[in-house]
């Protein structure tokens, strides 16, 4: 039976899909049906990941460094600013304003402007967070004068700045420092209640970041009266283990696994445990999301000889370069450590999880193939998604991997979204197209590239997945860029119904044209955004002027060759004149041959043979008037003239027939 009451009147209540009694908001549960398992629904799909994001990485250095400029915008459902806070009397306060502010680094408008290149992406504030303990949120939640200033603070502030959303993260009610015990659990439900009622008036999300452990979630909340007002809530499954432990243990350990034998299972501080007491006390699975950590809890060993789960620890001393903190390794100093020193790492089968251990060192963290087994468990319950705290301590920058954002990409392909990867070149399509963009390894959303079927008034598009280019013919006598405009229109209304983004700011015109023709008149524009016309570009490395003189190219491939000619000479004095010519031929000749068919008649080309002859004389260690005449044959080189002949005859040859 699933009953609910209210003032005496006993109604049924709902059978949620994981078989818990939920009723509503003003009713209360007069009893529970447990938990028997998930449901058989066929093959479900996640939808949401949740992408906690830790602004404080902005003061890190190095790779460590992680600003919102560095955030990807296609591998996260919601991205979560963290954090804000609450003053004494109910107001949302800002806890870092030369970050957040307009008058400091202006981040949330920053980060809210990261939706202009992923149309579908939300954006949330979060509120609190460990470091901000209970005791003013167990204040403002007790009184109904700071929760209005409370409610009203935050629905001002999210509204302002562009958010689509609001995280409560009060860790935790009727725990910690808190200021009233066990009030602070209607007071929470009540919070929730009135910030619903606000936010339903202008379409806002209500999110929050809740406790996972039975023991510890069931002294802070009523799961089913907050589950009413939610609309997801992040369960933060993680941090079951850590250096405050007498004994190793799995920091998010899937199941119970080794040296658990002697632990009942509703003991057990597992994943699986944490999300079945949820569902079972009336969290709706279709609201539950799926707590992941990028990052390790760490240990000392008591004895190096002892290094199983459950072996005896004294604390923690290892430390990561970035979060500097004990007992905590971020996943991009850890993955570092595992591939520069020497770690033995085991797998965990019964809890799905690794570890890893060095003499007295031992880290519990999760990889790619822990993380794929907590969404397939997650997809196999029907929850709503995952959640990661958090992106910055993913490996952003791609020290280990050959991708950046290593585990979330790994999360999004466990969830089976919609990214393809090539090696040399990637379409955007799910058929295979004729349109194809050169690139590097690269994940991308799959879409079909029709740009150049569309943009028909433009002569050609040459397409690369960094910076492709336009070209249009303009006729002399043409006095205006009309017909620019409109196909430039075209292409960025291509951009948005793809939910890309075209950057005005980074869009540059440059018109060619011989020395004694007058450019056009008029203007190029974007969104209203006049674009900017530059009197050279660089493309392919190559430098190309508007009046299509190669001066400015000559000048900045001189400077890059005297670079080589002195990585030339400094390793002839290390070596001998074997490996200097190696040298030259990675450094030097590369560079010099690259293009040449273009510019290797122009005016100043002498500039460049100067310098030729300088390497060889650095390849010889010769003085800098002696001849090097006899030194090209000898050694297999081709002088600057003789490349640009050779050049020129493979060029016939290939197209004599064109």
């Amino acid at each position: 039976m699933c009953a609910c009451e209210r003032e005496g009147v006993e109604v049924r209540g709902r059978m949620s899909a994981g078989r818990a009694c939920v009723c509503g908001r003003s009713y209360r549960r007069i009893c529970r049906i447990n938990y028997t398992g998930p449901p058989d629904h066929g093959a479900p799909n996640v939808q949401v990941l949740f992408c906690y994001y830790g602004t404080w990485a902005t003061y890190r250095t190095g790779w460590g460094r992680v600003a919102v400029e560095d955030i990807h915008t296609i591998i996260c459902t919601h991205l979560v600013y963290t954090f804000v806070g609450v003053n004494l009397d109910g107001t949302v306060a800002i806890l870092d304003p030369g970050l957040d502010l307009p008058s400091g680094k202006d981040n949330f408008r920053k980060f809210n402007a990261l939706k202009q290149q992923n149309a579908e992406l939300k954006t949330i504030l979060a509120v609190g967070g460990y470091n901000e303990g209970s005791y003013k949120y167990s204040l403002m939640a007790a009184s109904s004068t700071t929760r209005r200033n409370f409610v009203q603070s935050a629905t001002n502030l999210v509204l302002e700045y562009g958010f689509d959303g609001f995280d409560i993260d009060w860790e935790y009610p009727n725990r910690r420092d808190t200021a009233y015990g066990q009030a602070d659990v209607n007071n929470f439900s009540t919070l929730l209640k009135e910030l619903r009622e606000e936010f339903d008036k202008h379409g806002l999300m209500l999110t929050a970041a809740v406790a996972a452990v039975p023991s510890m979630a069931a002294l802070s909340y009523d799961v089913a009266i907050i589950s009413e007002y939610l609309d997801y809530i992040n369960i933060m499954t993680y941090d079951m283990h850590g250096s405050w432990d007498s004994v190793t243990g799995h920091n998010a350990g899937l199941h119970r696994g080794e040296g658990d034998d002697n632990v009942a299972r509703e003991d057990a501080y597992t994943v699986d445990v944490s999300v079945e007491y949820w569902l079972s006390q009336g969290c709706p699975p279709e609201k539950l999301v799926l707590g992941l950590p990028l990052y390790g809890r760490t240990f000392t060993l008591a004895s190096a000889d002892t290094y199983g789960v459950r072996a005896s620890s004294v604390g923690a001393r290892l430390s990561g370069p970035y979060t500097l903190t004990n007992g905590f390794l971020g996943y991009n100093e850890f993955c570092v450590k595992l591939q520069s020193e020497s770690w033995n790492v085991f797998y965990d089968k019964e809890a799905k999880v690794p570890y890893a251990v060095q003499n007295r060192n031992w880290v519990s963290y999760d990889n790619d193939n822990s993380l794929t087994e907590k969404v397939k468990y997650g997809m196999n319950l029907d929850l709503a998604g995952a959640m990661v705290w958090s992106i910055e301590t993913d490996d952003v920058h791609a020290q280990c991997h050959s991708e950046t954002y290593h585990l979330l990409r790994t999360v999004n392909r466990a969830m089976g979204r919609e990214f393809v990867e090539h090696s040399n070149e990637f379409s955007l399509s799910e058929e295979n197209s004729t349109d194809v963009v050169p690139s590097t390894a690269i994940i991308t959303s799959v879409y079909k590239n029709d740009l150049p079927s569309l943009a028909k008034d433009v002569q050609e598009i040459i397409l690369y997945a960094d910076d492709s280019s336009l070209l249009f013919k303009v006729k002399r006598q043409q006095p205006t860029y009309d017909d620019v405009n409109s196909a430039i229109s075209k292409v960025e209304k291509w951009f948005t119904a793809k939910n890309l983004l075209l950057n005005e700011m980074k869009t540059k015109c440059i018109q060619f044209s011989l020395p004694n023709v007058r450019h056009g008149s008029g203007t190029i524009s974007v969104r209203n955004k006049e674009l900017e016309f530059v009197n050279s570009t660089v493309f392919l490395v190559i430098t190309l002027d508007n009046r299509l003189q190669w001066g400015p190219h000559i000048s900045k491939l001189a400077k890059r060759l005297s670079s080589a000619v002195y990585a030339t000479k400094k390793m002839r004095n290390l070596s001998h004149v074997e490996t200097a010519r190696l040298v030259y031929f990675g450094c030097f000749h590369s560079l010099m041959s690259y293009g040449i068919l273009l510019w290797g008649d122009a005016a100043d080309i002498h500039k460049m043979f100067v310098l030729q002859k300088r390497a060889v004389r650095a390849i010889y260690q010769l003085g800098p008037r002696a001849s090097v005449r006899n030194k090209f044959k000898k050694i297999g080189i081709l002088s600057l003239a003789s490349q640009f002949i050779y050049e020129n005859l493979l060029y016939g040859k290939k197209f004599r027939n064109v």
